[in-house]
């Protein structure tokens, strides 16, 4: 792996974080002991009541600070980033700093209304006044994965600060350079380094996060340590997200203008080399327009420049994990001895690093691992289609429901194939844009996870609806809503719910 984690005596240890594109070390980063997580997570519950008690408008206050921050701060945050996990520096500003921002800009402006006291207008008890408060869960533990270092832990932190919690980080053993560095903006920018804490270390320092007594749980990553985090969450009731895999595929129908989708699908399956829980995993194409769509595909493909992102303007950069590499490399030889056909690409660059070239595997069928299973790499399976209804059976299939593309040009004929579609979210004629818009509630369906994050929905899962109710007038015991119970209001209240039925 290209972070390794020597435990010492004491069992801190520490990170040795290599440059996926060069391979050479940057640096070595302490990784939390269990007393670092108990320190942490007291300091947490220490300074998160004060936090609380002021009010989503004063707290915005200091996502903005941190936003300006951030973007006075973004080339070198940015270089950061692109040294650390591979990607090209585009695609560290395009798809991780700007959409940072932008959450910063939208939970300032629209927190406060979102967290207000609801009054609930009861329907028979007139004379109560009711409402709804939204109050702070307390401490959320993040646990996040190398492909997003910023926009995945730091936008759930956003969410999570301005509904008043605070928040500790555990960034992917990969990528935890950055995770630092972005904290650390933001203590600059006047926010209490209690609220927002970075825990560097592997799966053991994940497992004392959640051990350790804190109120929530968000975890981004795979469905298997998603099970392990599952389980660990329900042996404490405690409340947990879960972020978890996909397989999205891209239903091609035979009336879809083929430059356009094939410029999308490229795009969408080979940013960030692929590694993206959303990225076009599998193309579903109708055999009628199937070889003019693979040839736009690979001519595409063709053209994309690889390469180190310090060293060059690349379209794709390297895979963050050598162990990622591997396993690309083994589904793409599994498919290639089923019968599938390469079209270009299928094997690592010859240059240092990480570097997987992007691929075009066609001829894929449902029997192949590359067709069921996430690779989260720099390849396109083509999958052929006789009918729309059979593309439509293998796009259901499997554990996994986060994300379905469709292609086509009758927008009627799209969006009754998309109520069919079994996928959290559903895209048309585009790709991968919903997860940077912070107002859409993003989650899946079957085993892509639990809950949801960002928008509304996400914001509010980070408190507890409490209730508070009173008096507006009081009404005599005499009619039957106190001691003593008597027949008179009895007969009242069955007159009353006998009109209901007329």
């Amino acid at each position: 792996m290209s972070c390794n984690l020597e435990q010492s005596a004491e069992g801190s240890g520490r990170l040795t974080i290599t440059e996926p594109a060069s391979l050479s070390v940057i640096a070595e980063v302490p990784a939390a002991s269990p007393k670092d997580v108990r320190l942490a997570v007291e300091l947490a519950a220490r300074v998160q009541p004060d936090w609380a008690v002021q009010s989503p408008a004063t707290r915005a206050k200091s996502l903005l600070n941190w936003r300006k921050a951030l973007i006075k701060e973004g080339d070198s945050i940015t270089r950061t980033l692109s040294r650390e996990n591979g990607k090209p520096l585009h695609e560290a500003w395009l798809h991780e700093l700007a959409p940072l921002c932008d959450t910063l800009t939208w939970l300032a402006h629209e927190a406060p209304r979102l967290l207000a006291e609801q009054a609930i207008p009861l329907r028979w008890l007139k004379q109560y006044r009711s409402a709804i408060k939204c109050r702070p869960r307390g401490q959320c533990a993040i646990i996040s994965p190398y492909n997003f270092p910023i926009l995945i832990p730091f936008a759930d932190a956003a969410a999570a600060l301005i509904a008043g919690c605070s928040v500790i980080i555990k960034p992917s053993e990969h990528t935890p350079l950055t995770a630092l560095a972005v904290a650390e903006l933001a203590h600059a920018s006047g926010l209490e380094p209690g609220l927002l804490q970075i825990l560097p270390g592997g799966p053991s320092v994940a497992r004392s996060l959640i051990e350790s007594g804190v109120d929530e749980v968000i975890f981004t990553g795979n469905l298997e340590h998603g099970r392990e985090v599952a389980h660990l969450c329900a042996e404490r009731l405690l409340p947990c997200t879960l972020e978890l895999g996909g397989k999205a595929p891209a239903l091609v129908l035979e009336d879809v203008n083929v430059d356009e989708a094939a410029s999308a699908i490229v795009f969408g399956a080979l940013a960030n080399s692929g590694q993206n829980c959303i990225a076009v995993e599998r193309v579903l194409v109708h055999t009628n327009v199937h070889r003019t769509l693979v040839d736009a595909i690979v001519d595409r493909v063709r053209h994309l420049r690889q390469g180190d992102p310090m060293q060059a303007e690349v379209d794709l950069g390297a895979l963050t994990s050598p162990h990622q590499l591997g396993h690309v490399e083994a589904q793409i030889d599994a498919a290639i001895a089923q019968g599938a056909r390469l079209a270009c690409g299928g094997q690592r660059a010859r240059s240092l690093g990480n570097f997987f070239l992007p691929t075009v595997i066609d001829a894929c069928t449902q029997q192949m691992s590359i067709a069921t299973q996430e690779t989260f790499g720099p390849v396109i399976p083509i999958v052929p289609i006789e009918t729309e209804s059979r593309g439509l059976e293998i796009a259901n299939s499997g554990q996994t429901g986060l994300i379905a593309y469709l292609f086509g040009r009758n927008v009627d004929a799209l969006q009754a194939t998309a109520e069919r579609m079994n996928a959290g979210h559903i895209l048309m004629n585009d790709v991968l844009w919903s997860y940077i818009c912070p107002e859409i509630p993003f989650g899946g369906q079957r085993q892509s996870g639990w809950g949801v994050v960002h928008g509304p929905e996400g914001l509010r899962a980070h408190t507890r609806p409490i209730h508070t109710g009173s008096p507006r007038f009081k009404i005599p015991e005499s009619f039957g809503l106190g001691f003593p119970y008597s027949k008179a209001p009895r007969a009242l209240l069955k007159r009353a719910l006998r009109l209901l039925t007329r």
